[in-house]
């Protein structure tokens, strides 16, 4: 689908049936600023068949999986030196296929925002040497996972030393 001058858009399902999307940039080249508060920090897919999945998400994208020591068989994904996203087997109580992460200063200030406004936690927070996450689904049913941040992430451009903007990072406690 042509998305006006910005790029091209396809939402296609993998053969496990889990949608994903694939963006062909325009004048929009994607994403501009990751790792802070309020923006994009990971992606999380949830497979029935890990193994197929890795290999069909290698074909497609060139992924090149490792896998988490202690992680019962979840691998993250990259395509260079740092990790992009994650991809594991089913976790009961959690919706299978994609999730985007947005990062947040607190997962406790993003959770008490989300239930204030109707969503529901699904996935309890749980520790990592960076982060923590939680899962939600908000009150029309879309998932979406934050990330604490302790500290400050990386926060490159993804358009390198180019001058790309960066949208002003959203306050401490905000959602996303």
């Amino acid at each position: 689908m042509e998305v006006g001058p910005m790029g091209t858009m396809v939402i296609a399902p993998d053969p496990q049936g889990h949608p994903f999307g694939l963006w062909q940039a325009g004048e929009h080249t994607g994403v501009q600023r990751y790792n802070e508060p309020g923006s994009l920090v990971w992606n999380e897919a949830a497979a029935d068949d890990p193994e197929a999945a890795r290999a069909f998400y290698s074909a497609v994208f060139g992924f090149r999986f490792e896998e988490i020591p202690g992680g019962e068989g979840y691998t993250t994904f990259s395509t260079g030196d740092d990790p992009l996203g994650g991809l594991g087997g089913v976790v009961p109580g959690v919706p299978k296929g994609w999730s985007t992460c947005f990062a947040v200063a607190s997962t406790d200030g993003a959770v008490a925002t989300v239930t204030s406004a109707g969503g529901k936690v699904f996935l309890p927070g749980r520790g990592h040497r960076v982060r923590s996450l939680r899962g939600r689904r908000g009150p029309v049913g879309r998932v979406v996972l934050g990330h604490g941040v302790s500290g400050r992430l990386s926060s490159r451009s993804a358009a390198g030393a180019s001058g790309a903007r960066r949208r002003s990072p959203a306050q401490p406690g905000s959602w996303p």
